[in-house]
């Protein structure tokens, strides 16, 4: 994380074992796309905080206390413990992903950049896919006519 930039490099996959009663297995991979494999610039509130659990880790992982990659799931069961602590809809871990894109669109990010910071061959599929508008945003918008 130097100079405030997370870099993805690497893609974790869950693989099915051919074994019988035994686990899934975890494969580290390239990212499957050019794209994919990209420099995320951190702002000012994020990168202390990333940095710090950095400091703290015993790996190369950013988000790990172990020698080893924190297993997806478990990510996913600890979002949605707090979604339950704080009485929130219970959504998909995925949807932070569509939310991140919508509120960059809503705060100016340019398409191309915010594009590029998902990983997306191309801007289209950042905005059909990722970017959602709301009531509010349509207000604010229709507004600009008055003005």
């Amino acid at each position: 994380m130097a100079d405030n930039i997370l870099t993805v490099r690497h893609t974790l996959s869950r693989v099915r074992s051919e074994m019988p009663n035994s686990k899934n297995m975890f494969v580290i991979d390239e990212p499957k796309t050019v794209n994919s494999r990209r420099v995320i610039p951190l702002n000012s509130f994020l990168a202390p905080i990333l940095t710090g659990f950095k400091q703290n880790a015993c790996s190369e992982w950013v988000t790990s206390d172990r020698e080893t990659f924190t297993n997806p799931r478990t990510f996913e069961y600890r979002f949605h413990r707090l979604l339950y602590k704080y009485e929130m809809d219970n959504i998909n871990y995925h949807a932070l992903r569509h939310t991140f894109a919508t509120r960059c669109i809503e705060c100016g990010c340019d398409y191309k950049t915010l594009s590029e910071m998902l990983g997306h061959a191309n801007v289209r599929i950042t905005m059909d896919t990722y970017v959602h508008s709301s009531l509010e945003l349509k207000r604010f918008e229709i507004e600009k006519i008055t003005r």
